[in-house]
């Protein structure tokens, strides 16, 4: 029962000596992870960095480095980290540099990569001295993002990249290449639309150029992830453009390997997984009433996000659809993402990274599995195949 389970989760880390707040990763499921990444670059030829600021366990590091070749950071402290925990390519993005640490963050950086002509225009020289790579990101003004438009980097008002119109391609010396940075957690169908967009408005400024950096928001090690379609646009642009292709994924790299779900089968809990929304509503859906004890339910999820899918559930003419608790377990942990869950007909809000303790007692509160798990239902958990 759940009470069990927390019981246990303290008498492990008793044991182990650990004091809390603390992470625990399934070392086995980020090697599975970092055998997928490995593999994409060994069949295409591209470069994968990992992106600090999705992931930056720098225990880890020496493991990671194995499998991919560098980091990507977005600042000095970024920056530091990534030459000093791996030492191996390191990337830098930042919508704004500070004078007091630009010499730094080349000085550890191999790849510079800024927003504007004006940061070019200011620091190109010393860039250039110091035998580092200048890129610039710019803006495909492509908006994929369904679910979560707040972290859309196209958005009408965004002021990351350099839009087509803005852009001047009479100055681009010493610029051996080009970033895009679109995607948030999604799949490789729109990081194919990306690249159309891409294409179409800068793709004439690739010729002569030596990189060319896709950004982050890869959600490649997904279950439901299309790799070969990534493959092809990666090997798309490096033949037609004869560049060498860079990605920047995050939380790719720690997908599927945090423990709660783990920690919830291992103790009784029964968990019927659903790798996105639809699946969630078509499980629930199809199971007769009082099947499961409630859902947890992520918010971004492909086909159908969670917002969504508790809609759609809510709605069913059922007698427990209207009843069944339904939990939130999302990285949008802001005031206004909780209050979007509960609007949407969520019991209740739980943001990540999880605390078990937590998760346990909201799991007690809305679902009742505070006895013997074997005399309750499953819980139905609609997620990304990355969380319980």
């Amino acid at each position: 029962n759940m009470a069990e389970i927390s019981n246990s989760v303290s008498k492990i880390l008793a044991e182990s000596g650990l004091k809390t707040p603390c992470y625990i990763i399934d070392e086995a499921a980020l090697i599975r992870n970092l055998e997928i990444l490995a593999g994409v670059e060994k069949r295409t030829g591209c470069k994968i960095l990992l992106a600090q600021k999705a992931f930056s366990c720098y225990s880890l590091y020496p493991l990671i480095g194995k499998y991919v070749s560098g980091t990507a950071c977005s600042g000095l402290f970024e920056a530091r980290l990534g030459a000093e925990e791996m030492g191996k390519e390191n990337h830098v993005f930042s919508a704004a540099y500070r004078e007091s640490e630009i010499d730094e963050i080349i000085a550890n950086c191999g790849h510079i990569i800024f927003n504007s002509f004006t940061q070019l225009d200011r620091y190109r020289g010393r860039v250039l001295a110091a035998g580092k790579k200048i890129g610039l990101r710019v803006n495909p003004e492509i908006s994929t993002q369904e679910g979560h438009e707040i972290y859309d980097p196209c958005s009408a008002r965004s002021r990351l990249g350099i839009r087509l119109r803005d852009f001047r391609a009479e100055d681009l010396d010493g610029v051996s290449g080009l970033h895009f940075h679109t995607l948030c957690e999604q799949n490789s169908d729109d990081l194919e639309r990306t690249i159309a967009a891409f294409e179409q408005k800068f793709g004439v400024y690739l010729k002569g150029m030596e990189w060319v950096n896709f950004g982050g928001g890869h959600h490649i090690t997904r279950e439901d992830y299309d790799i070969p379609r990534l493959e092809r646009c990666i090997l798309h642009m490096q033949e037609k453009y004869g560049v060498q292709v860079y990605l920047e994924p995050g939380e790719a790299f720690a997908l599927n390997a945090e423990i709660a779900e783990t920690l919830l089968k291992d103790r009784g809990a029964k968990l019927t997984l659903a790798k996105d929304g639809q699946e969630a509503v078509e499980l629930f859906e199809k199971s007769r009433p009082g099947t499961f004890d409630g859902i947890l339910m992520d918010v971004m999820m492909p086909v159908m996000d969670g917002l969504t899918a508790t809609k759609t559930i809510r709605a069913l003419p059922r007698p427990d659809a209207a009843a069944i608790p339904i939990i939130a377990m999302t990285a949008n942990a802001f005031q206004e993402d909780a209050q979007k869950c509960y609007d949407a007909g969520m019991n209740a809000h739980i943001g990540k990274p999880l605390e078990m303790d937590k998760v346990v007692t909201v799991i007690s509160q809305f679902c009742g599995c505070k006895e013997d798990t074997k005399k309750h239902g499953p819980i139905l958990a609609g997620k990304r195949e990355d969380k319980a």
